[in-house]
């Protein structure tokens, strides 16, 4: 019974990568161009709320106090 174990344990068990091809890379996780969207969306994001922040910054922190103080009372 200790045979058949550990020949299903090393089954289960995945060959690595440089076992195959030694400069090969193991791809996990999302596509390539789904994080570069992804990426490319974050910084635009950043990008809109830095020049927000530069252009209207006393602006948007009265109305942020305003809609505090709504909620707070």
């Amino acid at each position: 019974m200790t045979m058949q174990t550990e020949e299903i344990g090393r089954k289960d068990q995945r060959p690595s990568a440089s076992a195959h091809a030694p400069h090969a890379r193991v791809m996990a996780g999302m596509p390539r161009t789904l994080r570069f969207s992804l990426t490319a969306l974050l910084a635009a994001v950043v990008a809109g709320a830095l020049y927000l922040l530069a252009v209207r910054g006393d602006a948007l922190l009265s109305d942020l106090a305003a809609i505090a103080a709504l909620i707070c009372g």
